[in-house]
């Protein structure tokens, strides 16, 4: 069973670069021909669904026999070039960290299950991926390295940009084993890697982060803070009612035990108008509450930093047995099972 539903959507702004991408190469398909006649340039929120971005990438490993730097390329071609006001608030930020803390918002333009989660400690700051959750788990993991790889170019090129050639203190960890292809990670991150990690993230020291930046034009910088802000509640406002309940449930476990009455308050829609509206999705607020558990489980113990004592209990379960149990029926094996299977893959 997989952890997400198939009501999962990625911004038309990745058909894009995967368009300049095929041109340059001289590639022509005929899955990239469909999508270019469906994307739409003026609807700041059109989305396709996740298959079929994870098909078109596909399709490019394919048609280049799996060219070693797709992601790094994707990356440095992606752009939100419809959104202005992006430019204007990067570049208009006080220091690198207001970036990192507002890339989670910011990402929700490319997808609302793109869970970018900022992390500070006193020595260190991190941008990292909770788990690759915008395309399926049955995906190759080429594909899931190919977008790794492409975000985090993506998001080097954005802080780059605004400080200018001069050395950073980055660091980048990734989940999957060393590729091989060290002088492709130093020409795209020109930062050290480190492979095996616990999670995805892009880290720095916290004393390195608070650079001014030269810049700084606060009341501009919030203005165009508002103006996107606005636009992210036009785009939500087209998504279904499960995934927007996922989201919330997903990016705060504290309130795994709310009601359907609090996330109902949380999203400004009345109760019983959102348990219309999951009916006729084909759900329910408890569907969705075990949905979200099941991401959480998933992503606890791929992270390997709590004992599966503290998941079950910041999942809300009685005891270990029994989160042991909806584990079970969620993958098939137990917990201790399944984080087994991932330290040995």
């Amino acid at each position: 069973m997989p952890i997400i539903n198939d009501q999962v959507h990625i911004s038309n702004a990745i058909v894009l670069p995967i368009a300049k991408l095929c041109s340059s190469l001289g590639i022509e398909n005929d899955l990239l021909k469909t999508q270019l006649e469906k994307i739409n340039l003026s609807d700041i929120g059109a989305t396709i669904p996740a298959e079929e971005a994870v098909s078109l990438i596909e399709m490019l490993h394919s048609e280049t026999h799996e060219k070693k730097d797709l992601g790094f390329l994707l990356g440095e071609m992606f752009d939100f070039e419809y959104t202005p006001e992006f430019t204007t608030y990067i570049q208009s930020l006080a220091s690198i960290r207001d970036f990192l803390k507002s890339a989670g918002w910011l990402g929700q333009f490319f997808s609302s299950d793109l869970n970018l989660q900022y992390e500070e400690t006193e020595k260190e700051v991190s941008l990292y991926l909770p788990s690759v959750d915008i395309i399926p788990l049955e995906t190759s993991p080429l594909v899931r390295r190919t977008l790794i790889e492409g975000v985090f170019t993506y998001i080097l090129k954005v802080v780059r940009g605004v400080i200018g050639p001069e050395p950073d203190t980055f660091v980048i960890r990734v989940t999957y084993p060393d590729p091989g292809i060290p002088e492709i990670y130093q020409q795209f991150f020109s930062a050290p890697v480190e492979y095996n990690a616990v999670r995805n993230e892009i880290a720095g020291a916290t004393n390195d982060l608070d650079k001014p930046l030269q810049g700084t034009i606060p009341a501009l910088n919030e203005k165009a803070r508002d103006s996107l802000e606005k636009k992210l509640v036009k785009i939500k406002s087209s998504q279904t009612a499960s995934n927007l309940i996922l989201n919330i449930l997903r990016t705060d476990p504290a309130i795994l035990g709310s009601t359907i009455a609090v996330l109902a308050e949380k999203i400004h829609i009345g109760e019983r108008t959102l348990q219309r509206r999951l009916q006729k999705e084909g759900t329910n607020f408890f569907n969705l509450q075990d949905q979200a558990k099941h991401h959480l489980a998933v992503e606890m113990l791929r992270n390997k930093k709590h004992s599966i004592e503290q998941i079950s209990d910041q999942l809300g379960f009685s005891d270990r047995r029994s989160f042991s149990r909806a584990f079970q029926r969620w993958q098939g094996c137990s917990p201790s099972q399944y984080r087994s299977d991932q330290i040995n893959s």
